[in-house]
């Protein structure tokens, strides 16, 4: 607990001997030598969104959702008063933590703040879409081109696979309501972009669904694919060599009750396990 912060930056320098070091003050001008000079990016916890936004941005991915933050508190008068009691001993033990938080503060405002506020969804496909979805590489399936949730997945609005490296392997989309899928295509063709949906949450989902190409609402229908609730299929012309499809529903959701072998407590909309595109 003593400086706890400080020792953790500075042994990623100077390895154990940092838990060995009694006086934390020692260590401060190795952590902010470390702080400075060993990361690509520090981030703030209170800039949370733009700290993830600014990660983004650094490896050329979209940039990241606002998602709720969900273990916020907040002080009450008479949690003010019993951390008074202890507030000469946490002062102590939070010294040197503070003068790192604040030079940490310091340098994201300085080197990333700008940067993540700027990036956008127009910059992403100005400056990384295209290379980066240059390296993907779907295969073939009955006259389309199919990409499966078992590669990397470019795009936002998903929870991490299910089933990862099993035959089964699918991705729920949430915890927000929109899910953006980056699908590279031929350029200047007309085509439908294909979802293979395993299934929803709650069956209400499915007439909610509503997608987007590239920005503009697009009317969808549903196909029949062999052991899939539906196949997603979406009209669309590619004038790029990769589109954006955005899926929305009204509400992601929980399964089961709390307690339940079948409960589920993450807000999940629905499961998906390849996308891709067809000639028509």
């Amino acid at each position: 607990m003593d400086n706890y912060l400080t020792r953790a930056i500075a042994g990623g320098r100077i390895g154990d001997l940092a838990k060995d070091v009694h006086d934390s003050e020692r260590l401060c001008q190795i952590a902010l030598l470390s702080l400075e000079n060993d990361y690509d990016l520090v981030g703030i916890t209170e800039s949370m969104y733009l700290a993830r936004k600014a990660v983004c941005a650094i490896l050329g991915l979209p940039p990241a959702a606002r998602v709720a933050n969900v273990n916020m508190t907040r002080t009450s008068i008479d949690a003010d008063h019993e951390v008074g009691d202890a507030r000469e001993i946490l002062e102590s033990l939070t010294r040197i933590d503070s003068v790192i938080y604040n030079r940490a503060h310091q340098l994201f405002e300085q080197r990333h703040r700008k940067v993540a506020e700027d990036y956008n969804t127009a910059a992403f496909e100005m400056l990384h879409a295209a290379p980066l979805l240059d390296e993907m590489r779907g295969t073939g399936f009955c006259g389309a081109t199919r990409y499966s949730v078992r590669a990397p997945l470019i795009g936002s609005g998903m929870h991490g696979r299910d089933g990862a490296q099993m035959l089964e392997c699918a991705v729920w989309s949430g915890p927000e309501t929109q899910t953006t899928l980056y699908i590279p295509t031929p350029p200047g063709m007309q085509l439908l972009l294909l979802v293979w949906i395993r299934g929803y949450v709650d069956a209400g989902q499915r007439d909610q669904l509503r997608c987007w190409v590239d920005g503009k609402p697009v009317a969808h229908q549903f196909g029949i694919a062999t052991g899939y609730a539906d196949l997603l299929m979406v009209p669309a012309k590619s004038y790029r060599s990769f589109v954006r499809l955005e899926l929305e529903i009204d509400q992601t959701m929980q399964s089961g009750a709390p307690g339940d072998d079948i409960h589920d407590s993450r807000q999940r909309g629905f499961a998906f396990d390849s996308y891709g595109w067809a000639p028509t």
